[in-house]
């Protein structure tokens, strides 16, 4: 308990009560003071740490739902590319004569390729590249005069990138 100018008490919790302070040299703090001072430092010790920890968990939750996110993405870009590869196998075989519907039909694979453009999503394409199990699956193997071993020589399904990330692995055939 500490007494103020106009006579009333004051109670500061978890202070020492000082019945009788020594006197304290002219411009020296007080037992009292000095408690004071330890106390409040104490305090915004504590009340810097908490803001640190709270700047933290700001970030963690921050690259989570980032992460939440773009998994989403990519798990309904993954389903996206289903109806791209129906697109592809219904065009395959292209009709003689004029046939206006088909016309529209390259037309609107055109708008779904475009659409996962505007998403970063690239297509892969290997053939006569090295094979690399992390973008290509093989389901097979040919022999080859003209392609040497470990060299994908055809493309049985289209892969992926995402972002410099592989969304879905092509699907190939290797040279041996």
């Amino acid at each position: 308990m500490r007494n103020t100018d106009d006579g009333t008490s004051l109670v500061l919790p978890g202070l020492r009560h000082f019945e009788s302070e020594p006197e304290a040299a002219p411009g020296a703090a007080s037992g009292y003071e000095r408690e004071l001072v330890k106390r409040l430092h104490e305090a915004e010790t504590g009340w810097e740490r908490a803001v640190a920890d709270l700047a933290h968990q700001r970030r963690h939750f921050d690259r989570e739902s980032n992460r939440l996110l773009s998994a989403q993405k990519e798990e309904m870009l993954r389903d996206w590319l289903e109806v791209v590869d129906n697109m592809d196998r219904a065009l395959t075989d292209e009709p003689t004569g004029a046939h206006p519907w088909y016309e529209g039909m390259k037309a609107i694979r055109a708008q779904m390729l475009d659409l996962l453009r505007r998403h970063n999503v690239e297509p892969m394409h290997p053939y006569g590249e090295q094979f690399d199990p992390h973008r290509h699956e093989a389901v097979g193997t040919t022999r080859s005069d003209s392609l040497p071993s470990g060299i994908v020589a055809e493309v049985l399904q289209t892969g992926y990138i995402i972002d410099e990330r592989v969304l879905r692995e092509a699907k190939v055939i290797v040279a041996d």
